[in-house]
């Protein structure tokens, strides 16, 4: 009935070897992640779609599945549109028969009562309520079980703990081919490649294009695969030339992987899909910022007629619990300002979503003109602090300024003139210490 569930039993001591894929710079998460389910009884995985939470959560299922006496099971949400029928996809997991004269969810809360089990709800980001009053329920009523969830946001219920994902590292661009390896975004790209180019060696010659693109593709597991799978075709080279086309270009995925997998542009737009009509037009207005933005600019452009400030701030809270916005952690004084960025795929396809539907001008305008008041503001500022505080708290915004400056010498002469005067002093101070 449930084709998408699975049942693993503790068959034996030792744990099952892996069904899937190796796992790829994922070791510290993967012993975060049994750590956590030591622990707690619910956890949730949480990251942008392609990350990779789907791999790691099926490894560590796999690994500690000999804790539980009653086994553990698998549950692909990804396959079911209505929440109504989340109890009996875990009831088929874990292989329980559920009497059919009570409420699915009442028969399984009696069912799970005496069980030792852990369970994985898979893909959980679109039926994300139901999930959360399903894992409440049955966490209240079976203190034998253990939920391991992963979603795009989390549940939000109490005693949830979230372990959110960020991107595999990506070494410096100097690193040569061994240093290169040790880190999981080249040494995924590295094998994806050669699985389909036995010819295919990381080099001293190629590995810094090699580097680059898994920078740009900010470290995103599915990401990674579909430029490996292109270079066959393209080169290396002729991949990175062609990421700005990223959504087009990155589309040979598995045959057998799930639609939404397929392609880069098909998993950003289920993720997209899940939006409300407000979270989509904040989503898509803050693709113009470059390099990352503080709440500041954020405010600017999430104001709209009906919206206020705090509704501004919650769609912006809404995104980043939703993968789409990442919160940057960065090294510096613990009092300095949040900022927040699109990954950058995030951000091509805000951009399109944008220029579809004809705001990208008016969103162009409102990011310079923040920039023109930010910068005046800076302006003053750094008549009453040293030079090194001054460029600390203002070089973060130079990508945005030169976006804002580009579009005001074209668009609006008077806000480039303002600009460049007011934003002078970072460009003095640059000019100085260009380190």
């Amino acid at each position: 009935l449930f084709p998408y569930t699975t049942l693993f039993r503790s068959a034996s001591a030792s744990p099952p070897a892996p069904a899937g894929p190796v796992l790829f710079g994922r070791e510290s998460d993967l012993g975060a992640v049994r750590a956590l389910l030591q622990q707690h009884r619910l956890i949730t995985i949480v990251g942008p779609g392609g990350i990779g939470k789907t791999r790691l959560a099926r490894r560590a299922l796999e690994l500690v599945s000999t804790r539980h006496a009653d086994g553990a099971g698998f549950v692909d949400l990804a396959a079911l549109a209505d929440p109504a029928y989340i109890a009996d996809a875990i009831a088929a997991a874990l292989r329980l028969p559920l009497a059919r004269t009570r409420d699915p969810l009442d028969a399984l809360r009696a069912a799970v009562r005496p069980l030792q089990a852990l369970v994985l709800l898979d893909n959980a980001e679109h039926l994300v309520d139901g999930v959360a009053a399903v894992a409440q329920a049955l966490l209240a009523d079976g203190p034998g079980l253990v939920l391991m969830v992963t979603s795009q946001l989390p549940l939000k219920i109490d005693g949830e703990q979230v372990l959110r994902l960020d991107g595999l590292a990506v070494p410096d661009a100097a690193a040569s081919v061994d240093e290169a390896l040790r880190c999981g975004a080249v040494a995924l790209f590295d094998e994806r490649l050669r699985a389909v180019d036995r010819h295919f060696r990381l080099t001293e010659a190629n590995v810094a294009v090699v580097i680059e693109i898994c920078r740009q593709l900010d470290g995103i597991a599915l990401a990674i695969e579909l430029a490996a799978a292109r270079c066959p075709l393209l080169g290396p080279q002729g991949v990175a030339r062609r990421l700005g086309e990223r959504l087009q270009l990155l589309r040979s995925g598995h045959r057998t992987a799930p639609s939404r997998q397929q392609t880069l542009h098909a998993a950003m737009a289920w993720s997209h899909g899940l939006l409300s009509d407000e979270q989509a037009r904040a989503f898509r207005r803050l693709s113009v910022c470059a390099g990352g933005f503080d709440l500041t600019l954020a405010q600017a452009l999430l104001q709209w007629p009906g919206l206020d400030d705090w509704a501004g701030i919650d769609l912006l809270a809404d995104l980043v619990d939703r993968s789409l916005v990442a919160l940057v952690r960065a090294d510096g004084p613990a009092d300095a300002t949040p900022r927040y960025r699109l990954l950058e795929t995030a951000r091509a396809y805000a951009a399109a979503q944008l220029a579809a539907a004809g705001e990208t001008a008016d969103a162009q305008r409102t990011h310079a003109r923040a920039l023109r008041r930010i910068f005046d503001v800076a302006w003053e500022d750094g008549w009453q602090c040293p030079e090194a505080t001054f460029l600390e708290r203002h070089e973060p915004e130079l990508d945005n300024l030169r976006a804002a400056l580009d579009w005001a010498q074209r668009e609006d002469p008077e806000t480039a003139i303002a600009l460049a005067g007011s934003s002078s002093r970072l460009w003095r101070g640059l000019s100085l210490h260009p380190e």
